[in-house]
């Protein structure tokens, strides 16, 4: 049968005690009507069907979500715990598309990650190697100082010497 007109309406059932609203809170379309007018029903009868197809669609919609999340959140947790990942065969087979996605997602994370640790790596070696450096640098003019210092008190060297040469290590300090 098609429908030919759709209408929203509040129902009054009269029962035997006091007046009861009827009302969807969800809104729908009605499958079946299982009372006629004048019939008599009981507390906690079912009086409608209403059409499922609008809430399982909304179901399976929130059912895939939630898987997603699920996967994702495994991802996150095998990322955050430096973990390889892995997925159960129950997750695998019942969505093979995320679960290769969020694979693939971890990997170029890790390669991205491993990437900025190497660039790191080679930054701390080369720094290590110009402290190495400077601090040689800053024991040769400290030993020069220390020979400048004693040809001073002997007279074999000026006082200006002297002080160009704290000057020099002042600067690299």
């Amino acid at each position: 049968a098609s429908m030919q007109e759709i209408t929203r309406a509040v129902g009054r059932v009269v029962a035997s005690s006091k007046l009861q609203t009827i009302q969807n809170l969800e809104g729908g379309i009605v499958e079946s009507i299982l009372v006629r007018p004048g019939d008599r029903v009981e507390q906690g009868a079912l009086l409608f069907v209403f059409d499922k197809t609008r809430f399982q669609a909304e179901s399976d919609a929130m059912t895939s979500r939630l898987d997603v999340l699920k996967f994702e959140l495994i991802r996150l947790e095998a990322e955050a715990n430096d973990q390889p990942l892995h997925f159960n065969d129950e997750m695998r087979e019942k969505n093979p598309q995320v679960s290769q996605d969020q694979s693939n997602l971890f990997s170029s994370r890790q390669r991205t990650k491993d990437q900025a640790i190497t660039v790191l790596r080679e930054r701390l070696s080369k720094n290590t190697e110009l402290l190495i450096s400077a601090n040689s640098q800053l024991q040769l003019f400290r030993e020069e100082l220390s020979m400048v210092e004693r040809a001073l008190a002997v007279g074999a060297e000026s006082q200006l010497e002297l002080i160009r040469l704290k000057q020099r290590i002042a600067q690299k300090e």
